[in-house]
């Protein structure tokens, strides 16, 4: 590993347990949005980081939560549902609506 293509060096490094199966993953205990709680589990919930992708996936009992309080603040968003999951889109590129959320 070469130190000086990290920031911070050495000490710049984190090291954190993989959840993930197929993807990395880190444990997350809360979620807010807007400054309300979206998200508070007693048990821990994967989050996928994957800088390929742009997904934020949720437990199917809070996705409708999270999704009434950004369509607030965005109005082109939308769900998409297929057979077994629902996706939130937007009609606008994410350079378009990324200042609103």
């Amino acid at each position: 590993m070469n130190y000086n293509e990290i920031v911070g060096g050495s000490e710049g490094l984190s090291y954190h347990m993989n959840m993930g199966f197929d993807n990395w993953a880190l444990p997350v205990h809360m979620l807010e949005y807007g400054g309300n709680e979206m998200l508070s589990i007693n048990s821990v919930y994967p989050a996928v980081l994957d800088t390929g992708n742009t997904t934020i996936t949720l437990p199917e009992e809070f996705f409708d939560k999270f999704f009434d309080e950004m369509k607030k603040d965005e109005s082109s968003l939308y769900i998409e549902e297929s057979r077994d999951e629902k996706v939130m889109k937007s009609r606008k590129p994410c350079h378009k609506i990324e200042d609103n959320l």
